[in-house]
């Protein structure tokens, strides 16, 4: 269901439908960028000023009462699933997995979706448009868990 905190909006996963684990999809209300980002955009590969959608990530973790312990993904539509060792920039991936229930794990969709799969104290969260899919990101993701 929708959630809004203030200009905001976010959809949520079920509870209990991850587990333990909490998912969040955001819609682009409630940044700074300007058009034709307008305005929540945390697009990184986008011509965005930086500034701005770094404090747009801001915004959301906030919102989310979220601590800065993010480990972000740099895309590359293909079947690579990465682990981290703690907050940061990785890849180029197309999925990452953890077991550190404090670590945020972080990507950016377009037309794409995202697919998150969990096993025990394991979360693998992928980027699934049609060239991961056929290159066998879901069974990557399944393989690394």
């Amino acid at each position: 269901d929708a959630v809004s905190h203030g200009p905001v909006r976010f959809v949520r996963s079920p509870t209990g439908h991850l587990g333990p684990f909490r998912a969040a999809v955001s819609e682009r209300t409630g940044g700074i960028s300007a058009y034709p980002f307008a305005s929540l955009n945390a697009g990184r590969s986008t011509d965005d000023d930086p500034e701005r959608v770094h404090e747009n990530e801001r915004i959301i973790l906030r919102t989310l009462a979220l601590d800065d312990r993010v480990a972000r993904l740099r895309l590359e539509h293909g079947a690579r699933v990465l682990r981290p060792d703690g907050p940061g920039m990785y890849g180029p991936a197309d999925a990452i997995l953890t077991d550190d229930p404090g670590l945020v794990l972080w990507f950016t969709v377009a037309d794409c979706v995202p697919v998150t799969i969990t096993a025990g104290p394991w979360r693998a969260h992928g980027h699934c448009g049609w060239r991961s899919i056929v290159a066998g990101l879901l069974e990557a993701m399944g393989a690394a868990l």
